[in-house]
């Protein structure tokens, strides 16, 4: 799904790469920089600063990866730059980190072979990972739906429907990650990177799901089901060229 290589992406993968890595280490509770060994915050700056440069770095990839990019389902003269596979990238990088470090707790010492089956926290956490990998599979999907749509193997009505459906179902499970995480005192309030991740993957979902309305919103739409006229599609994809 990347349009645009070139020198800029390239840095922008490796500065991506380097903050990912110091993510790991900042973040890892058994090196205590910015959360301690039960995972609460310890240094409050290092936390949010680290999260705050990793969230840039995201932020900078996919703007470059989507520059050439103006398959927004949306006109030209509609906010050309906002593409909506700009937002399926943080939702899929979000749900991805969010997978390891709830991983990384369950196998870091949460669910040790000893208390696996006595400590309910595992099934909380690993409840944690197949919701959020959920958000995985969904924009992972909307990206190959994307791919169709380019080959003209999909239609303009069908990959609006489609995405919205991905995008509901993305807010789904990363809502009911609230209650069975960021809102259960024994995880949530101990282990401050699930707290965050699970908050950021459900505002990135939710405004997926803002973003298709204004998909059937747009002018380009008709008013009923949300189909694209043939002489629109016809100008949009020219002047798009994707």
């Amino acid at each position: 799904f990347i349009t645009s290589y070139n020198y800029e992406f390239v840095i922008s993968i490796i500065h991506l790469t380097i903050w990912g890595a110091s993510l790991y280490l900042i973040m890892g509770v058994d090196h205590e920089l910015a959360v301690d060994k039960e995972g609460s915050i310890w240094d409050a700056n290092l936390f949010f600063s680290t999260w705050l440069a990793f969230s840039l770095s995201v932020s900078l990839v996919a703007d470059l990866a989507t520059i050439d990019d103006r398959s927004g389902l949306l006109p030209c003269s509609y906010k050309p730059n906002n593409t909506i596979r700009k937002g399926w990238i943080y939702v899929l990088v979000a749900s991805i980190v969010l997978v390891m470090f709830s991983l990384g707790a369950a196998w870091g010492g949460i669910c040790t072979y000893n208390n696996r089956h006595e400590d309910s926290r595992c099934d909380y956490i690993y409840t944690t990972a197949f919701l959020s990998g959920m958000g995985v599979l969904t924009a992972t999907f909307s990206f190959i739906l994307n791919r169709y749509w380019q080959t003209n193997k999909l239609n303009d009505g069908n990959l609006a429907r489609y995405g919205a459906v991905l995008a509901f179902t993305s807010l789904l499970s990363s809502t009911a990650n609230i209650p069975v995480t960021a809102a259960n005192e024994r995880i949530g309030s101990n282990s401050s990177n699930l707290f965050l991740l699970c908050w950021v993957c459900f505002l990135l979902s939710l405004r997926m799901c803002l973003r298709y309305v204004d998909v059937f919103k747009s002018p380009s739409t008709d008013s009923s089901v949300g189909h694209y006229t043939g002489s629109v599609t016809a100008s949009r994809r020219s002047s798009f060229g994707s």
